[in-house]
């Protein structure tokens, strides 16, 4: 999986660049010790809430250790919270675009297959955060505490993306 994040990073960063667009990759690949510290943070940064909106029930229960202390039970549900776990996501740093901007870099993943999730998802940063967003709204004064746009990476890139191309896609 590592050829086919390099490969998706590589594309992506080559695309943002050619629409002059700033590209800053902030976390690839992590074993679960390090998702479980990406998830503290979390926690921490933006509250319970954050951890739950963004990984659903998993994301309840894990608050649920984290507050109990239980190490061995959050180390099980972080197991299998993340694509980042298999090597088939990265996020990258979205502070930097405006809200015009964001539409284009979220075009420009989905044109490669990927699927973006807007971060974060429990403040008020962005009007619309989360998945299936295209034209969200950075809001004046919002928390944004670890902003990015975390992105799932299709297990078969390039091969899905039969006859694509990286060129910039139509509006």
């Amino acid at each position: 999986n590592k050829g086919t994040l390099a490969k998706f990073e590589a594309d992506l960063e080559a695309l943002c660049k050619k629409n002059g667009l700033k590209y800053k990759t902030t976390d690839r690949s992590r074993t679960v010790s390090e998702q479980m510290q990406r998830v503290r943070r979390k926690y921490k940064g933006n509250g319970a809430a954050e951890v739950i909106k963004t990984y659903g029930e998993r994301g309840r229960k894990m608050v649920a250790a984290i507050k109990a202390g239980d190490d061995k039970k959050f180390r099980q549900l972080a197991k299998y919270s993340s694509k980042h776990l298999k090597g088939l996501a990265i996020d990258i740093r979205s502070y930097h675009y405006t809200s015009d901007q964001m539409a284009v870099v979220l075009k420009l993943i989905r044109s490669l297959g990927g699927n973006p999730l807007i971060e974060p998802m429990s403040t008020n940063c962005w009007d619309k955060p989360g998945r299936n967003r295209t034209h969200p709204r950075r809001r004046k004064g919002g928390k944004c505490y670890n902003e990015h746009i975390h992105i799932d990476i299709p297990p078969n890139y390039p091969e899905n993306l039969s006859g694509a191309s990286t060129e910039t896609p139509s509006s």
